[in-house]
């Protein structure tokens, strides 16, 4: 993996862009998770360090207590916006169920989840559509990239993932290399948030569950 090399590029859009998979209707009680404050209009860094074949992540959270159901997935990646290079980036989403940590450096163990070979757009926010694969988390899960092919790696004219420009949350962004070993970014230089997302559904939190149980339980023997 390069150290990290960066371009500064303007948020025209955080529009879905490229819309990989058919969204049915949302509900309003879906939430989006994310770590990057990335909005219409913001400064976001092109991080040129990545490799192919290596995987940029971040830890996503749902509130205290509560239960979610993974619904749709989704990152940002940029290129130069005038130079001529590759016009998408083809990766890999993947997805692991925990953010165990061991030493102090990420340890999820093997994805619950990868999908097929997709091709993102730069400019946009890319979204796949993983309703039907009914995973549900109820702590930190983690949600990486794989940059399969991308051009000329390192190039500016080639897309890649991006940051927000407002500092980088240690133990929340991380890159799995090729020999599958995890670096903390923020370690190495990066200053911002991989603008890495996921659309969920929140369940019924652990607490009203555990309460209705009960009810039904004493209900039972009146």
């Amino acid at each position: 993996m390069f150290l990290p090399t960066v371009r500064s590029r303007t948020l025209s859009a955080l529009s879905l862009a490229c819309l990989l998979g058919a969204l049915p209707g949302r509900p309003s009680a879906q939430v989006e998770l994310k770590i990057d404050s990335a909005t219409d209009g913001s400064t976001v860094l092109l991080q040129l360090g990545f490799d192919l074949g290596e995987t940029g992540a971040v830890v996503l959270t749902p509130a205290a207590g509560t239960t979610v159901s993974v619904k749709e997935l989704r990152v940002y990646v940029d290129k130069h916006p005038t130079l001529p290079g590759a016009p998408t980036l083809d990766g890999i989403f993947k997805v692991c169920n925990n953010a165990t940590k061991v030493g102090g450096v990420l340890a999820p163990g093997a994805p619950v989840y990868t999908s097929p070979l997709l091709s993102f757009t730069p400019g946009g926010l890319s979204s796949w559509n993983v309703a039907d694969q009914g995973m549900v988390m109820s702590g930190p899960f983690v949600v990486g990239v794989q940059l399969v092919s991308s051009g000329q790696p390192g190039s500016h004219t080639t897309p890649t993932l991006v940051t927000d420009n407002d500092g980088c949350q240690s133990g929340l962004n991380w890159a799995q290399l090729v020999n599958n070993s995890w670096v903390n970014t923020c370690a190495i230089g990066f200053s911002g948030d991989l603008v890495i997302r996921s659309l969920v559904h929140p369940l019924r939190p652990a607490s009203f569950t555990k309460l209705l149980t009960s009810f039904r339980h004493r209900r039972g023997h009146l």
